[in-house]
């Protein structure tokens, strides 16, 4: 996860750190280094400041829940209503923290999930691979994106540390994880097994 989605306790022991080395180079101001002290300081309450937390939010990370921009590789993903319509099939959907529950659990049909971040490279690179899959699966299995840093609770939930994670939902629990960058022979068999 991002800095700027520390939570408060982070952010304000930070805060507390910084205050403690400007008072302590302040109590030795013959302390070559003193300088440096600063730019922890400095960078202990930005990371506090709500606003400097927003700003730093990159643009590339607004998802089709907004009005922002998409990553390149999941432009063709548009649903993200609880009721997903059958003019989905075949592409790549994106859940929230709020739509997961009836995009993945609530589906009938097997759903391989895509943790992923807009800042990691191998997820970028999965991402043409996914919408091939949703495509020749249409109809019998669904292919989700969830943006780790837009959707802390279920990333949370289900332990996510490392991305590219892959995870097969089948009647609403996980049946299969994979990590990593995966070739679409690896993913396409993980789904014809599901969809047997």
């Amino acid at each position: 996860m991002q800095a700027a989605q520390m939570r408060l306790p982070e952010r304000i022991a930070r805060a507390l750190l910084g205050a403690a080395l400007l008072a302590y180079y302040a109590a030795h101001p013959t302390a070559v280094w003193a300088l440096l002290g600063l730019v922890p300081l400095l960078t202990a309450l930005l990371n506090f400041c709500p606003l400097y937390s927003a700003l730093r939010r990159p643009l590339a990370a607004e998802g089709p829940d907004t009005d922002g921009p998409l990553e390149a590789g999941a432009a063709s993903a548009t649903a993200t209503s609880s009721a997903p319509s059958p003019a989905a099939d075949g592409k790549v959907l994106h859940a929230t923290d709020a739509t997961f529950d009836s995009l993945v659990l609530r589906s009938k049909q097997p759903v391989l999930v895509d943790f992923w971040a807009t800042w990691c490279g191998p997820c970028r690179a999965v991402a043409p691979i996914l919408e091939e899959v949703a495509r020749d699966f249409a109809g019998k299995a669904r292919v989700v994106k969830v943006d780790v840093d837009r959707c802390p609770r279920v990333s949370s939930e289900y332990g996510i540390r490392s991305i590219p994670t892959l995870a097969l939902f089948s009647g609403g629990k996980v049946a299969d994880v994979l990590v990593g960058l995966q070739p679409k022979q690896k993913l396409t068999g993980l789904l014809e097994r599901a969809v047997r």
